[in-house]
């Protein structure tokens, strides 16, 4: 990193995904000393020496790292072992992955370059954050998103479309089912909060209706078969929206068809 882009935090332009790139300051928001000190009472301090890690890819649990002095260098790396920079975060950014909600694995490095402080939030800290300071907590729950987004088109996380409904990933994780109908980070955005205010609920009801309808897993199957092929050959083939939304519903209703034309044994003899 040179010096101006320790100062200004920059990320290597090559490393920003196309349609991120005008998102930018709200993937990596600079908080106002007034804003890091409504932090401090749900964090602590801590020091890291040069080179020292704060987070490595795969390591389960970390904190949110709110940087008051010194600059964390934010580096990607492959099953090569293949490292690309992706940001340095500097003085009033913080440091963190939709996984640090629910303590998920680390999708990224971070190690400090040179001293840093920092203010470390743990993940139910993090979570009573969100909380009790609205305003704050949507500029960092929007970071989170299109952090993801960003590591989604880079090729770094992939899609996870039913899971436990006490994970606080549950549907933080279908981003890629957005992502197949379209690459508007604002609709991603939008569409996930709907979802946290509500997809979770519905997880019973899901639960529910899977066993009901025998071949809706393997509709949903089809459907992520889709999803990817889609994702793969953005470059090569577009489809539009309008093909998307209807290629799913085809198959959600095909497949819940066959299920009411051809139940399980036991249903039948009900």
């Amino acid at each position: 990193m040179t010096d101006d882009q320790h100062a200004r935090g920059d990320a290597p332009a090559a490393t920003l995904p196309s349609t991120l790139q005008s998102r930018y300051d709200q993937m990596f928001p600079e908080l106002a000393p007034q804003e890091i000190e409504r932090l401090r009472r749900f964090g602590s301090i801590r020091r890291y020496a040069d080179g020292e890690r704060l987070s490595r890819t795969g390591e389960v649990g970390r904190s949110m790292f709110v940087i008051i002095s010194g600059h964390v260098a934010i580096t990607q790396r492959d099953g090569l072992g293949h490292i690309t920079p992706i940001v340095d975060q500097g003085p009033g950014r913080f440091m963190a992955e939709v996984g640090t909600l629910s303590g998920r694995a680390a999708l990224v490095d971070g190690h400090a370059e040179g001293d840093v402080e920092a203010l470390t939030i743990t993940p139910e800290n993090l979570r009573r954050l969100l909380v009790a300071e609205a305003e704050l907590g949507e500029r960092i729950v929007r970071a989170l998103i299109l952090r993801r987004v960003g590591l989604i088109e880079s090729h770094a996380s992939g899609p996870v479309l039913i899971g436990s409904p006490t994970s606080s990933d549950f549907a933080l994780d279908s981003i890629p089912a957005v992502l197949a109908i379209t690459r508007d980070p604002y609709i991603v955005y939008t569409s996930n909060i709907f979802a946290l205010l509500g997809l979770r609920a519905l997880y019973f009801v899901l639960a529910d209706v899977v066993q009901r309808f025998r071949y809706l897993r393997t509709g949903l199957a089809v459907i992520l078969c889709f999803v990817a092929g889609k994702m793969l050959l953005a470059g090569t083939i577009d489809v539009s929206v309008t093909v998307s939304l209807g290629v799913i519903v085809l198959i959600v209703l095909v497949a819940l068809a066959a299920s009411w034309a051809f139940p399980r044994q036991e249903q039948a003899a009900r």
